[in-house]
């Protein structure tokens, strides 16, 4: 059996798509009998998949973030000394960080890289976060036996950006939780009622609010929109907001205030089964993705997907949805309408997407990443 430490310190937060990914890869990895996986939340180790922070930690690296000189340098040194004591005691046979930045481990080590957007596209991060990127990946990438993708598009961008050999980056892609599928009216009633929302009368749109997600784009087209469809069809906005959004924040409360939009915020999965499976259309016109799980899921529950034709996100949608240009509001708008005033093909496109969601399971992620993990100790 592989003893396996997996960097988890993503669960801490517990949103996000790295954190979803390190969820549902940690369950698949648990329910396998050759992988004994052993957890570090950044200040502790865990046999279990559940993020139990010391009390204190939280309130230590606020007082170092506000008080000390290039904190994040000292944070990562702290964190770096834990694991390096605690993998030591382990005896792991192989580590893996599904969060980018690794650790220093001596010994077979897997890492996933899930975009470049950082060095693609810097100005949609913030500064301080392109910086620790940009210095830390590149000692990263050298230390890793194997480099794991959610997409061929990321797979090419690695290979091409960092010259490593094709050999060491592997392509897996990501899975979509079996809670994802069509619910009828009454299955999604007891969520959408207390919303103010009626089933399949609602076009949703869902991701953290940054610029990266383009939600102004969601915003323009919605307002293009003939009457007889906004009168018909309410915008939803689900989502944490995140960074540099204070005009689109603006835009948003605006159209709120008027009625035109209904903005819920952080929506838990046990509410977003049903959110997703009531809506008529879902919108995702991201400008750079290196997966794109929010529309695999949306496919999943059949919904049909409206999302842009960049980077990763056409192997996600495939034929199933819709690709329009993310940055062209009119054809957004088009491509909107068209579905709305056409229910045979939105029913069409709901019944191709639960069909290709079921290509991408979270078990065939965890049998190429465990193979991935006897390679690199055999290598």
């Amino acid at each position: 059996m592989l003893r396996l430490a997996l960097n988890a310190t993503a669960l801490i937060h517990q949103a996000g798509g790295i954190a979803r990914y390190c969820r549902a890869l940690a369950a698949a990895l648990e329910a396998r009998d050759d992988v004994e996986p052993h957890y570090f939340y950044g200040s502790h180790w865990s046999s279990a998949a559940v993020p139990v922070p010391p009390r204190g930690v939280g309130t230590a690296k606020r007082l170092i973030r506000r008080l000390v000189p290039r904190s994040q340098r000292v944070i990562r040194s702290m964190m770096q000394q834990r694991f390096t004591d605690g993998v030591r005691r382990l005896a792991a046979d192989v580590y893996h960080d599904p969060s980018f930045l690794a650790f220093d481990f001596a010994g077979p080590t897997v890492t996933t890289i899930h975009d470049l957007s950082y060095v693609k596209h810097p100005n949609l991060h913030p500064a301080a976060r392109v910086e620790l990127m940009c210095r830390v990946m590149p000692g990263v990438i050298d230390r890793s036996t194997f480099l794991i993708t959610p997409s061929r598009f990321v797979r090419d961008e690695v290979m091409d950006f960092y010259a490593v050999r094709p050999e060491r980056v592997r392509a897996i892609a990501e899975g979509v939780d079996a809670c994802f599928h069509p619910r009828s009216a009454e299955e999604t009633a007891h969520v959408l009622r207390p919303l103010g929302l009626d089933h399949g009368r609602y076009i949703l749109s869902l991701g953290t609010i940054e610029p990266r997600k383009n939600l102004a784009a969601v915003l323009d087209a919605y307002a293009l929109l003939p009457r007889r469809c906004t009168d018909e069809f309410v915008l939803v906005i689900a989502g944490m907001k995140g960074w540099h959004i204070r005009a689109v924040e603006t835009e948003l409360e605006r159209l709120v205030a008027h009625g035109r939009v209904k903005y819920l915020g952080f929506v838990p999965d046990d509410d977003l089964f049903s959110l997703l499976a009531g809506a008529a259309l879902f919108l995702f016109p991201s400008l750079y993705e290196g997966f794109g799980l929010p529309p695999l899921e949306a496919m999943a529950s059949g919904v049909p997907v409206i999302a842009s034709n960049r980077a990763s996100l056409p192997e996600v949608i495939g034929d199933a949805g819709v690709a329009v240009d993310a940055e062209d509001v009119e054809e957004l708008a088009a491509a909107i309408e068209s579905l709305l005033d056409d229910p045979v093909e939105r029913a069409r496109r709901s019944q191709l997407g639960v069909a290709r969601a079921q290509d991408f399971t979270w078990g065939r992620c965890a049998e190429a990443t465990v193979s991935t993990y006897r390679d690199a100790v055999g290598g």
